[in-house]
């Protein structure tokens, strides 16, 4: 179950020189960027009695299919702490039914910033560029703010929840000229990935991308996990076993 499209977890088997089971059955959901379709995607999975759920990079996805079954095993993928969200009992031994990977990214906020200072020192100021739609998206501005008053800079919150938004955050931006990017983990961001890419190189704003696949082949820095390593770690998790 996932937010947006994903390499499927049979490629790591092959990558790994592993035969997936013959009479495995893939069966797979999309919300099509829409998170409130997820909680009925996750009930729908639960009526099917499916063997487990592996969410593909997607805390919405993950806290949804938590809230819809307590005893089949959930295999997640995100960028939040997964304690905080009810999803595991503690880090060492989870306990319950989900177990996963959790990237941290809304904690290294403070640690991106800062980096993305040091890849642009003559930047006057701050910007994020956010999705209003994310259900975590009032944690994210929070930490936001945080991390900018630690390095002592200002920064600027730029909403976007559709294309045209997007296009209206970098005509904002150009307003006040010498910010520095950041873009945050977004399943809608990550699809639109070549319209931000082209917005920030067609005006020159240095920019600091979430993951590698975001990153143009001459331009500014990404950092965070490829989006096919969750798919890598539930392989492992399950040839482990």
């Amino acid at each position: 179950m996932h937010a947006q499209p994903q390499a499927p977890v049979c490629r790591s088997d092959r990558q790994r020189h592993v035969a997936a089971p013959r009479r495995l059955a893939l069966d797979i959901r999309s919300a099509g960027n829409d998170d409130g379709r997820l909680p009925e995607l996750a009930a729908d999975l639960v009526r099917r009695r499916v063997a487990a759920i592996a969410i593909a990079v997607s805390t919405p996805a993950a806290v949804a299919a938590k809230a819809a079954t307590t005893t089949i095993p959930i295999i997640f993928s995100i960028g939040a702490d997964p304690v905080a969200l009810g999803l595991v009992a503690g880090l060492a031994r989870p306990g319950g039914n989900a177990t996963g990977v959790g990237f941290q990214t809304v904690e290294l906020v403070t640690k991106r910033l800062g980096l993305l200072r040091e890849l642009a020192p003559n930047a006057t100021r701050f910007a994020a560029l956010v999705n209003p739609g994310s259900s975590f998206n009032d944690g994210i501005v929070k930490d936001l703010h945080a991390g900018a008053a630690i390095l002592g800079q200002p920064i600027d919150i730029l909403s976007a929840a559709t294309e045209g938004e997007i296009d209206a955050a970098f005509t904002r931006l150009m307003q006040r000229p010498g910010a520095a990017l950041l873009t945050s983990l977004d399943s809608f961001f990550f699809n639109r990935r070549s319209q931000i890419v082209s917005l920030a190189a067609r005006h020159a704003i240095p920019v600091l991308y979430p993951s590698r696949e975001w990153a143009p082949p001459v331009g500014w820095s990404a950092t965070g996990p490829t989006s096919n390593t969750p798919a890598n770690l539930w392989a492992s998790t399950r040839h482990a076993s």
